[in-house]
């Protein structure tokens, strides 16, 4: 309670250098002691922590949590391919000695491509395929479409550019 008293005398009184002075001098006692106490506190935790580090046994092996019956909890990556490569694999691998080849394309670029419903791939598109008859069906990134029915003959190399169009009008007139 004096030292509040004699502040506030410090601070009335004609010689404020005292009171700048006391007040500068608390500041820095506070804050040092303040600062010295992180800096003790710090180095005795890293210390520990290097120490119990240092005692520590390196591991021999890394072992998982796994759920009953000796699974991972962990979500497995899929082992098999996409949609679009097993459907093309599927294709290619019926077509035989007298296989055509259909090269695909759209404008605009890299449009989804369905061969008879079954999802293909993005195009530009190279596809090994069975002599026959196929609808191929090809949808841009902007809702263009486009479908087109295309023979291909025996050992037939064939090349189709599509221009896709869009499947909704961008104006709409009312009257």
């Amino acid at each position: 309670m004096s030292f509040v008293r004699g502040w506030r005398k410090a601070r009335r009184s004609s010689r404020p250098i005292f009171g700048g002075l006391l007040f500068t001098f608390l500041v820095l006692t506070v804050s040092g002691h303040a600062w010295a106490q992180a800096t003790v506190e710090y180095g005795s935790a890293t210390s520990a922590m290097g120490s119990a580090a240092a005692k520590r046994k390196p591991a021999e092996s890394v072992s998982f949590p796994t759920a009953p019956g000796n699974k991972s909890l962990h979500v497995p990556l899929p082992k098999d391919p996409t949609p679009d490569l097993t459907n093309r694999r599927v294709l290619e691998q019926r077509a035989g000695k007298d296989a055509g080849k259909l090269l695909l394309r759209s404008v605009p670029s890299d449009a989804r491509v369905w061969i008879d419903g079954l999802f293909v791939g993005k195009t530009p598109l190279l596809l090994v395929l069975v002599p026959g008859s196929y609808r191929v069906e090809m949808s841009g990134a902007r809702m263009e479409f486009g479908e087109q029915r295309i023979p291909l003959l025996p050992r037939e190399n064939r090349v189709l550019v599509m221009a896709l169009a869009p499947r909704y009008p961008a104006q709409v007139n009312l009257r």
